[in-house]
This record gives structure tokens, sequence and C-alpha cells, in this order.
């Protein structure tokens, strides 16, 4: 039977009681929370419900984690359907906090894993800490049929596509929730309110902690552009320097693991994980590309096939980042590695018309996408990615393009980096909080 928790929000006051039970019940460091409790409409916006909601790894039964973890270190318990995570088989690389809507898994910087609520399985009797410490009784442990998930008036949407937690909610009594005052009605205070909520919360993700995974998803557009350049006579490199940023990239790709020795895991779960299908195909491709190089070898077929298993490379990159993210709702990034793979493949190619072709879709999906901020700094950093990834190129391309073909490879590359940062800034994946300002800014909005 799978178990669940049922949350009755009629008397949930958002007291953390069930939070620091918790912590204090598996020993949990004080940045580690596998229980949190959000407020929708903590500010108490008059006109609208102020709902408060506990939520831990909800152990759904279609998990993303479980679904998505390159090195299957998670389980479901046929007995009580709980998703844990095997301590022995994880390799620390934050994927499944990535794919996770409800902020379930975190990690755990002194271990090197990911942990998350086990529902007190080692307790015996199916009674949680967070269930047994709730003062008002509005947490306890069920039964759950799937296909029980039900809609609620006056809460954020918290369920995603093809996610079903094993959660009940028991809903708010009907106007029980209804304040009787009103800002609808004062355009300017109105205003105000949607104005303070345009603060997202913290991103799982930031530039600082996920530099490595910048530099690999720089390097690896450039080697397939490199290896495309090279097959069709177009340019010429040394073969030894291809390989030895081969070697850094893999190296670099295992820095932001936290049990980097399990390495080798990343590709056991390559029918259904993206990651374990981007780590697959770039050894392939590396592989084989480099065989091809050491050893001179001429077969036109084959340098084509190895092209198309690195453009797979790029794109099964791109998908890593589609899942639960605001990525997925451009249908086209300027960062994307596939175009960005073919934009230095165009380079490498002398090819003038492509690159001007690339250069200009790549402008137009950067352009379309940027948000004009009252920063001085942002004005820089957008300057400087269009001058030395598109302007400049174009210059030298057109005055003299055999000369300075190095210097335009090194220019694009500087504004690939700065549009790369710029994706990994704003990277964003889909947390309840993230969810209820949404939420709250649409219900504000109507």
């Amino acid at each position: 039977m799978q178990k669940c928790f049922v949350l009755d929000l009629n008397k949930c006051t958002g007291c953390e009681s069930c939070n620091i039970a918790c912590k204090n019940e598996n020993n949990l460091p004080a940045n580690i929370n596998w229980r949190q409790v959000t407020v929708f409409n903590e500010n108490r916006i008059p006109d609208i419900p102020v709902v408060s909601y506990s939520i831990a790894c909800n152990h759904c039964i279609d998990a993303p984690c479980m679904v998505n973890c390159p090195a299957l270190a998670y389980q479901k318990d046929n007995e009580t359907g709980v998703v844990n995570i095997d301590k022995d088989k994880c390799m620390g690389c934050n994927y499944c906090q990535w794919v996770c809507p409800y902020d379930a898994p975190t990690y755990n910087e002194s271990l090197g894993i990911m942990q998350k609520c086990t529902m007190c399985s080692h307790r015996k009797d199916y009674n949680p800490a967070c269930v047994a410490v709730c003062p008002t009784g509005a947490l306890k442990i069920g039964d759950y049929t799937r296909g029980e998930t039900d809609e609620m008036e006056g809460r954020p949407d918290i369920w995603r596509e093809n996610i079903e937690p094993a959660l009940i909610l028991k809903p708010l009594k009907q106007h029980s929730y209804t304040p009787r005052a009103s800002i609808r009605q004062d355009e300017k205070l109105l205003n105000g309110f949607i104005g303070r909520l345009e603060r997202k919360p913290n991103s799982s993700v930031s530039l600082k902690t996920e530099w490595p995974l910048l530099m690999f998803t720089i390097c690896v557009p450039l080697l397939v552009a490199a290896f495309t350049g090279f097959t069709a006579n177009a340019y010429a490199f040394s073969k030894y320097l291809y390989m030895i940023l081969g070697i850094a990239c893999m190296g670099i790709s295992t820095i932001h693991l936290g049990q980097r020795q399990r390495f080798m895991r990343a590709v056991l779960n390559w029918r259904n994980s993206w990651l374990s299908k981007e780590i697959v195909l770039f050894s392939l491709f590396y592989g084989c590309s480099s065989l091809y190089l050491l050893f001179n070898l001429e077969q036109s077929i084959l340098s084509i096939i190895i092209c198309i298993i690195g453009f797979a490379t790029l794109f099964s990159m791109d998908r890593v980042y589609h899942v639960n993210s605001n990525v997925s709702k451009s249908k086209i990034h300027s960062a994307f590695t596939v175009i960005t793979g073919l934009y230095i493949a165009a380079v490498f190619l002398y090819h003038f018309y492509f690159i001007l072709i690339i250069g200009a879709i790549k402008l137009f999906f950067y352009l379309s996408r940027k948000i004009v901020k009252d920063s001085i700094e942002d004005f820089l950093w957008t300057a400087a990615r269009i001058l030395s990834g598109f302007i400049l190129p174009v210059i030298l391309l057109i005055n003299s393009p055999e000369k300075f073909k190095s210097m335009i490879i090194i220019l694009i590359i500087i504004g690939e980096v700065l549009d790369r940062a710029e994706f990994y800034r704003d990277l964003e994946f889909m947390r309840p909080q993230t969810m209820a300002l949404n939420e709250l800014k649409k219900m504000l909005s109507g």
C-alpha cells in the first residue's frame, strides 16, 4: 500500500514544528531542510486567501528524481511506496534536485551525497516525527490511491505534468478564506503589491557553483565544431591539443560531483535520463573522433557519423535543462549548445554565409529574450556579449577573414562564454515558493 502524507490546510498554521522535528529526528545540519513550510500570500494581501502548506518529499507515483537519476540511486519500496536514496550509489550530482518541483532532495556537502525525507522509515509504526509533533493535527499519514490528487481553490498549482505526488490535501472550507477588504479597486496599491512580488526566491543553481558546467558546455561544442571543420579539410589544428581539451572536458565534468570516484555510474540510466545520455554520447563522440584523428582516417562516411554523434551530444546537453525549469518554456535559447556548435562550426568551415545566418539567428534569440534592467552591469554585459560575439567577428570576417580567422574564433568563444554565463545566472527550476509567487501574481492580475 502506498503511504502518503495527509495535510489539512484548515489546521496548518505554518508554525514550523514539523520542520524542527524532522531536523532533530534525522540529525540534520542547520542549512538542510527535508521539510519546508511555504505560506501562500504571506504578506496577507487583501482579497487573496492565506494558506500554509507543509511539504517534504511526496514519494511520487512517477517520481521524477527516480526516473532522471543518472546513477540509479533511487528505489521505491514495494511495501510502502516510499522513495529512498541509496547513499552508496549517489554521486552527489544534484540533478534530482533540479528535476523535483517540490525541492525535496537536498545536497549534504559534508557527505557529498543527496538526501531527503524517508518518511521516518526507521520508525516501524509509520509515525514520522513531523506527524508526531504537529500541534494542530494538520499533518497525518494515510494510504494513497492512485488518482486521489484533489484540486483546491486558493492554492498554488503545485502539480506538474506527468508527476503524481502521493499527497492528500484537505482543502480549505468554502468561504473560510475570503477576506472582506479588497485592493482591486485601488490600481496604484495593486501595482505596488505586484511589484513587491517580482523578487524571486533563491534558485538551486547559480553561476558561482556551476562554473564547471559552464566550462564543460562551452568546451564540448568547441570540440564538435573543431572536428567538423577538420573533417571538411577547412581548418587545421593540433590533434594532440584536441585530445588534451577532450580529457580536460571529462575532468571538468566531474568537479561538481560530491562523490567523484563514482563518476562511472553516470551512464547507468542511459534509457531515461538525459544526463546519462549526454555522458554516453560525449564519451562515444570523443573516443571515436580521437581515434579518427590519431590514425589519420579518411573515411568520409565515418566522419559524418561521428559529427552526427557530436551534435546529438549537444542536443542531449540542451535537453538536460528542459526538465522542470524556465528554459522549457522557451523553444529556443541563444545559449543552447546545438546552435553554439553550429555557429563555431561555421567559422571552422570557413563558410561566410553560414556564419552570417547562424550568427543572425543567435543574435535574434538573444535580443528577443533580453529584459531591459536598470543596471549598468547588465547593460555592459549585454554590450560586451554582442560586441565580442557578433559585431567584431563580422567586421574581421568582411575585411580579412583568412588573416583573422583565429581571432574570429576567439571572439566568438568569448561571446558564447558570456551568453552561457547569463544562461546559468537566469536559470531557475520550479519550486513551491516560485509557483506560489507566480500563482499569487496571476490572482492579483486577474
